[in-house]
């Protein structure tokens, strides 16, 4: 079978493979602009939108498998699956901030992404009220690890282990 070559390709294998939750690298994708065209830069940018859902839908199963495994929901137990799903969101913030795409599909993405994860928030409070123990406690533990915070900066979502920050320079990246 041929295999289609250009910048075209190049967004719509990496959107595939961003639908499935594979983060492959991105350097190589140039911006949607006029050098696609009208018609193609509409296609490809139904694929983002489709990649976007996609990959929302795994990190929300993702969730729920994660919440559903988390024996009695007990507090200690739900910091770090809360953690997990805070990290597992910045592919998804990643894509919508990409500044090689348009300001319109940057926008929407990032407002279809703060939806679903306001709502899963939403959805989680609501939870820990229901709770037959506990109750109280496990709301604050969702409060305190609020899903949103993966929102507001790019190291929010991740708590760095303290001999991290130590073991490497500022400024340098280990490449392996």
């Amino acid at each position: 079978m041929l295999s289609a070559h250009g910048p075209y390709a190049a967004w719509a294998s990496w959107l595939d493979a961003f639908a499935q939750g594979e983060d492959l690298p991105a350097h190589h994708l140039v911006p949607v602009d006029e050098q696609f065209g009208a018609q193609m830069r509409g296609r490809l940018l139904i694929r983002v939108e489709a990649a976007f859902r996609a990959r929302a839908g795994l990190w929300a199963d993702g969730l729920r498998r994660h919440l559903d495994a988390a024996p009695a929901r007990r507090p200690s137990e739900l910091r770090p699956v809360l953690a997990a799903a805070r990290n597992r969101l910045q592919p998804l913030r990643t894509l919508a901030a990409d500044p090689r795409l348009s300001e319109d599909v940057r926008t929407a993405l990032a407002d279809a992404l703060r939806a679903m994860v306001t709502e899963a928030q939403e959805s989680l409070e609501n939870s820990a009220r229901r709770q037959p123990q506990a109750a109280e406690e496990i709301l604050a533990v969702v409060r305190e690890n609020h899903l949103l915070a993966a929102l507001t900066s790019p190291n929010s979502a991740a708590t760095p282990h303290p001999q991290s920050q130590a073991s490497f320079p500022a400024g340098r990246r280990v490449i392996l």
